[in-house]
């Protein structure tokens, strides 16, 4: 699998620096909440250091009246559109997005957070010195994974993982990274519901209704803050939703705590390739 992996990267490496258009079939949802300097310095210019067409970027933002704000910070020309969503809670305004784009679309969500991507192709690695050679490349690999597992989310490890990367492909429930993730559109058959802890039941949603999730075990990324951690009432709420998939783990020198996502159920196994 990794064979495959480092030829798709290299293949689409080659014709993505060059002049030539090439076809990029996914749209570009940036979730941001560090504000439009940060998307303008950081998440633009990296998605443009990937040659990732204007025309396929959307700027997503919660707080109401600010689309004027970001038009008079972000350079024309960097992005399609800015779209502001005043939802009350984090699911309502990811279930916003998913409803304006048409189901079957090939979304990618990058919190503005994200400030770099790099990959390993080394078991055992855990320094990960290497960028990302290809977006386009990786975005090739996740979604066409999705499309043989039958299944339609794919995503990386949480940045917070102490697990080490592999240049490997999982297929069983994991939790994965809130800053950079992708999905094959649902539409309505995916509905969050939770404020706090979202990418949790995101995960867990996807794999009820398909069987499996993609996490590629290959990829790290880096952040310039970190997300907001889920509270111990929604940890509670998703343990009673989902009590064979949800596992909390105290932490007993702190009064911290830590969600895992794993199926206890008969007849599961762990798939990894």
């Amino acid at each position: 699998m990794s064979k495959s992996i480092a030829k798709t990267h290299q293949s689409s490496h080659s014709k993505y620096h060059t002049r030539k258009r090439t076809f990029f079939p996914y749209e570009i949802a940036v979730i941001s909440s560090l504000g439009p300097e940060t998307v303008r310095d950081q998440t633009l210019v990296l998605l443009r250091s990937y040659n990732v067409p204007v025309e396929k970027i959307t700027v997503w933002i919660q707080s109401p009246g600010q689309e004027s704000v970001y038009h008079s910070i972000l350079r024309p020309g960097s992005f399609a559109r800015i779209v502001c969503i005043p939802a009350q809670t984090e699911s309502e305004f990811y279930n916003t997005i998913s409803q304006s784009y048409c189901p079957g679309t090939q979304l990618v969500f990058l919190s503005d957070r994200l400030s770099g991507l790099y990959e390993s192709n080394t078991s055992g690695d855990s320094s990960f010195k290497t960028p990302l050679r290809s977006l386009l490349g990786l975005l090739n690999t996740a979604f066409a994974e999705c499309k043989q597992q039958s299944c339609t989310l794919w995503g990386i490890q949480p940045n917070h993982s102490q697990t080490v990367y592999r240049p490997t492909i999982s297929t069983s429930l994991h939790t994965l990274s809130s800053e950079f993730w992708g999905c094959i559109n649902p539409g309505p058959l995916i509905s969050l519901q939770m404020n706090l802890g979202v990418e949790f039941e995101r995960c867990i949603l996807f794999y009820k209704h398909d069987g499996a999730i993609i996490r590629l075990n290959m990829i790290k990324i880096t952040v310039c803050a970190p997300s907001v951690q889920p509270t111990g009432k929604a940890a509670k709420q998703l343990l009673e939703r989902f009590p064979n998939l949800v596992h909390i783990h105290p932490n007993k020198h702190t009064n911290d705590f830590t969600i895992r996502l794993k199926d206890i159920s008969e007849n599961v196994q762990s798939e990894e390739k």
